[in-house]
């Protein structure tokens, strides 16, 4: 992968089924907050998402209610076969939100393309901030306040967004099949 460049304005991404639990209000609910802050020329957020019968989800009309005001959120529905380079590529910051999560594939996805990382501090999101080179920061689930807090110091610090870039796929190996199999396999034992 060629290494990635930022751009004049930070591009989050948020990739994920579109349900209450993966912490998209809370989400949606910090862009607002940091909007009236001053910064949405800034920064764009981009959603990219899917919609299934989990009794926690969203539908799309209550989604696009959400964000229609918000001119620098982006929404496009995608289904489980989705583009990861036309999701990831020109990113720069994967959120996740999430209120409980197993290990979140996606997270990895995004590491793989060079993403930073800005997920919520849950037993799931263990791991995936690497703390020796660091790739990201956690922040308190469900606290769109420190969301909001953790989106504009990204904004004003480019340098360690650079580097949060550069170093997101290092550690990746720790989850590579061989890895994940070996441990299993010891653990079965």
């Amino acid at each position: 992968l060629k290494k990635k460049k930022l751009t004049n304005k930070l591009k989050f991404v948020f990739f994920s089924r579109l349900n209450y639990d993966k912490g998209i209000m809370e989400l949606i609910n910090a862009i607002k907050i940091v909007n009236k802050k001053g910064y949405d020329k800034s920064f764009d957020l981009n959603i990219f998402g899917l919609f299934d019968n989990n009794p926690t989800g969203l539908n799309k009309i209550e989604l696009f209610n959400l964000i229609k005001d918000i001119k620098n959120c982006f929404f496009k529905e995608v289904g489980y076969g989705a583009n990861l380079t036309e999701i990831f590529s020109k990113r720069h910051i994967f959120v996740l939100p999430s209120h409980r999560e197993g290990l979140p594939k996606t997270v990895l996805e995004a590491r793989n393309f060079q993403t930073a990382l800005l997920l919520s501090k849950i037993p799931g999101h263990n791991n995936l901030i690497n703390k020796k080179k660091l790739n990201g920061l956690y922040f308190k689930k469900k606290n769109e306040i420190e969301l909001s807090k953790k989106i504009i110091l990204m904004i004003k610090n480019k340098k360690k967004i650079m580097k949060f870039m550069s170093n997101s796929r290092a550690n990746l190996e720790f989850f590579s099949t061989n890895r994940v199999n070996k441990k299993f396999y010891e653990i079965s034992k």
